[in-house]
């Protein structure tokens, strides 16, 4: 009876949330420089093979500048080819060559830290608090720099390792990395003044970004370019190691005020990009929002749309175009292995359920930290027990976690709408292996069979959507084809 009362109420279904972005698909993909830029070939192409087995389609590869440009450019000239005698690209076309011909797409980070000729003049000592290569990196010698490698990896360059072949083209790039953060870009902030400080990391964040938009657009137009991914958080008062990342991308975008913004004119040094990242790392479950105003979790993102939106308006990015939004990082951690994670099924249905409040907030690539969990190393604190994989001696020993069906099929549920208050009928949520119909089936407890009471359209991005009137403790999951989603007990 209670079956036929949920297929009755299942017939009124809409396949549309109101407010949600209905023609929007969702890119997954993962970050993992221990699986991708670390591993030996045969170990490496193993979990290349699980990115696209976990319906991934791009891995970010992440590499700094200074492990590659190994000495100074002779002239500024040679600095710009990939034949210069300063650089060791070896490590990345090794990588590049093994994604590609794993039918990924590359997303390919250049970062920090800068060699030590191109950093700028009153260096402090390198220390924890001054990290090696963040100190004032120099824009231009940026910019030549990935001219090199844009030209190296245009599609058409000579692959040095296989004669008469080409080295694979990459069309995504990440310019820095967490450029909010002392560890990555310094100085964060300049003292004017007695007990005042002004920003000064997005300033020279902006200079980078701009030196390397003009680079890569200069070899190929086509080239996409991506802004770096912000920390998820930074201290509430001025002068210290990290800043805000709402604050730190209203600086860029030349933005004053929080509450009621507006925007200064920048339109002649304007941040140039095609792609706004964040990393929105979360402080608990995938709708909690943070606590400090200018931090950016999970549910945040207005707090960078809105800037950005204004900076578009005022011709302060260019082009002056609306701006795609990435998550380059984001992630839980299992218990087990770190005392402190998640039970591994909590970290499956909260993975499912980010992907859902972002993909509504806008967001389109979410490339998750790690495939497989990192070694212990000095201790579980220290490292990201947060793969969808356990790891093991090898890649090949490796156990898939619970989350590994949550990423490949990933379906969520909300007794509750769009920000998480008021009341209504459940949202259903889901990515589907295929376009296509998709069953949404229950059952009455752990040990029945299920029963479909719902049938839903995947849209040509496999997007799914509808809702339903679920009652709490109710247990759902979406099928198609003979695959199943992860299971999801409605609370």
């Amino acid at each position: 009876m209670r079956l036929a009362a949920l297929a009755a109420t299942a017939a009124v279904a809409v396949a549309g949330l109101a407010g949600a972005p209905t023609a929007l698909g969702f890119q997954t993909g993962f970050t993992d420089v221990g699986a991708f830029e670390q591993l030996p070939g045969a170990d490496r192409a193993l979990a290349l093979e699980r990115v696209k087995a976990a319906r991934g389609s791009i891995v970010r590869l992440m590499y700094n500048w200074r492990a590659i440009e190994k000495r100074p450019p002779p002239d500024d000239a040679t600095a710009t080819t990939p034949q210069c005698g300063c650089y060791d690209w070896s490590a990345v076309d090794s990588a590049v060559r093994d994604a590609a011909a794993g039918g990924l797409q590359v997303l390919l980070t250049t970062y920090y830290a800068a060699p030590s000729w191109w950093e700028g003049s009153h260096r402090p000592a390198v220390s924890a608090r001054y990290p090696v290569g963040t100190w004032k990196p120099d824009a231009a010698a940026y910019g030549r720099f990935l001219t090199a490698a844009a030209h190296r990896y245009s599609g058409t360059f000579p692959d040095p390792a296989h004669p008469g072949a080409t080295l694979p083209h990459v069309g995504y790039w990440q310019i820095w990395n967490e450029p909010n953060l002392y560890t990555d870009l310094n100085p964060q902030w300049t003292k004017v003044g007695h007990n005042r400080f002004r920003e000064a990391s997005p300033d020279r964040y902006r200079q980078l970004l701009s030196a390397a938009y003009d680079a890569l657009k200069g070899v190929d137009s086509t080239n996409v370019v991506v802004t770096a991914g912000t920390a998820p958080f930074g201290e509430p008062w001025r002068g210290g190691k990290r800043i805000p990342p709402a604050l730190f991308v209203r600086s860029l975008f030349c933005i004053d005020g929080r509450a009621h913004m507006h925007a200064r004119n920048c339109r002649r040094t304007p941040a140039k990009f095609d792609v706004l990242a964040h990393h929105p790392y979360p402080i608990g479950p995938p709708g909690r929002h943070a606590i400090n105003v200018d931090d950016v979790v999970i549910p945040d993102w207005a707090k960078l749309k809105a800037p950005l939106a204004l900076a578009i308006r005022a011709g302060n990015v260019y082009p002056a175009t609306p701006k795609p939004l990435w998550a380059t990082e984001m992630s839980w951690d299992t218990s087990p292995p770190s005392p402190g994670g998640l039970a591994p099924e909590t970290q499956a249905r909260w993975l499912a359920g980010a992907m859902y409040v972002l993909w509504r907030q806008g967001v389109s690539v979410l490339t998750w930290f790690n495939l497989r969990d990192q070694a212990e190393g000095p201790g579980y604190d220290l490292t990201l027990q947060s793969g969808v994989y356990f790891r093991g001696s090898k890649v090949s020993d490796d156990r898939p976690k619970p989350s590994l069906r949550a990423f490949r099929f990933p379906f969520a549920v909300y007794r509750r709408y769009a920000d998480f208050k008021g009341h209504g009928p459940s949202k259903l949520w889901g990515i589907a292996p295929q376009p296509g119909t998709v069953a949404v089936q229950t059952r009455a407890d752990g040990k029945s069979p299920w029963q479909t009471i719902l049938t839903l359209e995947a849209d040509g991005n496999r997007i799914f959507q509808g809702h339903l009137d679920a009652k709490k403790g109710m247990w759902l999951r979406a099928w198609q084809g003979g695959e199943w989603s992860v299971n999801w007990q409605v609370f």
